[in-house]
């Protein structure tokens, strides 16, 4: 049995919810990898990343690790260790651009602190608290779906005393480290089996913090007898997911979720290129009325040309119409969040408040999204 949440809202995340904050697009990771020199220094890597699919980094290394006739040990393996190079360099950037730290919560002393590091300071709270609007457990488990692989929310939670859950898992402590350290939740792939029967047979979630799926993996997770990361890139990602179990039952969730009747479904920074997770939204506006509301960087013009140029499979472009519910076009992630007021004399003192009055303020896209989706249905 896998576990419905009983929120008729879900939401799911692509990498343009972090491009903010420091953690790069998937067209954009071929040209960081390419100047890296042992990159450089390959001839068959470079011209490759200089070929005419060279923003596709997820099918230029299936290319490479799939062909192991035209590609050797030698190119195989500094493609795949300058990718981790970049996960482990994305990482920490990400944890770089925290204005605080999980120990550092002390708010009070904002007057003593620059304007810019008090607008950041409240930018990331209000990240927080916007992903609890999907959280706040009143009526059953609340998820939150990613296609991200960074650990930037677990960190930013846990700056503010909360543990994003990854159901099936163990404490997530590690990851709030300065450097990641013994790696990977559980011993083996068998214990993962276990903890998953345990997490659907008896609901064992922490019933304060959200449920986080991250249904490619995640850099750093890892089992104790293996040395690769539990993460998935590459083409081939519905095969790789079905032989991994812990991923496995987190697709289940997310098709199980989208299986509900009249479930809204925010998209953020999802550029609709994995035909596995097109699917379950095509079949869910088929089949069980399911509307959605996407945020953007790239206008609607635009983006439908993916679809004319079959950079978008699993659905067709008449289905996303179908669904489609808003279409919310942003440069800047922030223009999401509430702001509210309520928070700002809580934290600030009065000439602080003066200073801010009028940069503090609702994102210019929050009023749509609060009048479009969360208060044009019922939270459960």
């Amino acid at each position: 049995m896998i576990l419905k949440p009983q929120r008729k809202k879900v939401l799911l995340t692509g990498a343009g919810f972090t491009k903010n904050f420091g953690a790069p697009l998937s067209s954009e990771l071929s040209s960081i990898i390419f100047n890296i020199p042992e990159i450089n220094q390959d001839e068959k890597l470079k011209t490759l990343l200089l070929s005419n699919d060279h923003t596709d980094i997820e099918k230029i290394y299936s290319t490479v690790i799939n062909n192991q006739e035209k590609y050797s040990i030698e190119t195989r393996k500094r493609l795949e260790t300058s990718i981790n190079k970049v996960f482990k360099t994305m990482d920490k950037e990400l944890e770089n651009s925290l204005p605080f730290t999980p120990n550092d919560r002390n708010f009070s002393s904002f007057a003593t602190i620059d304007e810019c590091n008090i607008q950041s300071r409240i930018y990331y709270r209000e990240i927080v608290k916007f992903i609890r609007l999907f959280s706040e457990l009143k009526c059953g488990a609340g998820y939150i779906f990613t296609l991200n692989q960074d650990l930037f929310l677990e960190r930013l939670f846990k700056c503010f005393s909360i543990n994003l859950v990854h159901p099936a898992m163990n404490s997530p402590a590690w990851h709030y480290s300065p450097s990641i350290q013994n790696p990977g939740y559980v011993k083996n792939k068998q214990a993962i089996l276990t903890a998953i029967s345990t997490f659907e047979q008896k609901n064992e979630h922490d019933k304060n913090n959200p449920l986080y799926i991250k249904l490619h993996g995640s850099y750093g997770w890892r089992y104790e007898e293996e040395e690769s990361n539990v993460l998935i890139f590459g083409d081939g990602k519905k095969e790789r997911i079905d032989d991994e179990p812990l991923l496995k039952h987190y697709f289940n969730i997310f098709e199980n979720t989208l299986s509900q009747d009249n479930l809204d479904l925010l998209i953020i920074g999802y550029s609709f290129r994995d035909g596995h997770i097109n699917n379950l939204i095509q079949q869910a506006i088929l089949n069980y009325n399911l509307k959605f509301h996407y945020i953007t960087a790239i206008p609607y013009n635009n983006f439908v040309i993916n679809f004319k140029e079959n950079k978008i499979i699993g659905i067709s472009l008449e289905t996303f119409n179908s669904g489609l519910s808003g279409y919310y076009v942003t440069q800047d992630i922030r223009d999401i969040f509430p702001y509210t007021d309520t928070i700002v004399p809580d934290l600030l003192s009065e000439h602080v408040i003066a200073l801010l009055s009028e940069k503090i303020k609702g994102g210019k896209i929050w009023a749509q999204l609060k009048e479009n989706f969360f208060e044009n249905s019922a939270y459960c």
